[in-house]
């Protein structure tokens, strides 16, 4: 077989369904979801007022280190230029 073939179409489709659905169990194995404190911090988290400032500060690092990799990316690039003729 070729290799292009074997990782192609049902292949990978059912490789990333096993790999990302790994089910329920750690969900149900949170000791702390059903308790006080898990209730309060779920309040705390998901809150009218708290959830936009919260998303923000979990998505600025992120969009911060995409700016600096696009940066990177599309920089102009010095290979095989003389270091003199930028003076």
């Amino acid at each position: 077989m070729k290799p292009t073939t074997y990782f192609s179409g049902k292949w990978t489709r059912t490789l990333f369904l096993a790999a990302t659905l790994p089910g329920p169990g750690p969900v149900w194995a949170c000791p702390v979801c059903d308790s006080e404190t898990g209730r309060r911090v779920r309040e705390a988290i998901f809150s009218a007022e708290a959830f936009g400032p919260n998303l923000a500060a979990t998505a600025l690092p992120f969009l911060v280190f995409l700016g600096i990799a696009g940066m990177v990316h599309h920089a102009p690039s010095r290979v095989g230029r003389n270091p003199e003729e930028d003076r």
